[in-house]
């Protein structure tokens, strides 16, 4: 391996110099914040507000800031939570009724049913009975 003479290390240098000259000028004229920048996780919320360190406007009104804010809040969608005992006293509660209804339908029928299902605290509602159109089968033909 031989050396690199004077004559290439000042063609070679006089080319890098640019390179290690611009690279300085533009971290002295550019200078890195992200030293102080937390990256948090997607999804993990803040330890402490996170504030902008500058301010910008906001083009809306607050009808629509509000609006907005409404929409969003509708699109969430729920949690839900197994527990274990609401499952099993909804599942006794369940037995429970049904077997009462049973025991009902066999001993007095209809109106006994309606008075376990009153006595369980569901409400009935009385609707009138819904009538039907008669086909034009249904309709007797009169001949003469």
């Amino acid at each position: 391996m031989r050396l690199p003479t004077r004559e290439e290390l000042r063609y070679h240098g006089s080319r890098w110099a640019w390179v290690v000259g611009l690279a300085t000028l533009a971290y002295v004229v550019f200078p890195s914040s992200a030293t102080n920048v937390e990256l948090l996780a997607v999804g993990t919320p803040a330890e402490r507000d996170v504030i902008a360190p500058f301010t910008f406007p906001v083009n809306k009104s607050d009808q629509e800031r509000v609006r907005e804010a409404e929409e969003l809040a509708s699109s969430v969608k729920p949690i839900y939570q197994y527990q274990e005992r609401a499952l099993d006293s909804a599942k006794i509660a369940m037995h429970a009724f049904f077997s009462s209804a049973e025991t009902a339908a066999d001993q007095g029928g209809a109106m006994a049913i309606l008075q376990v299902v009153k006595a369980q605290g569901f409400a009935l509602e009385r609707r009138r009975p819904r009538t039907w159109p008669r086909a034009a089968s249904d309709t007797p033909s009169r001949k003469r």
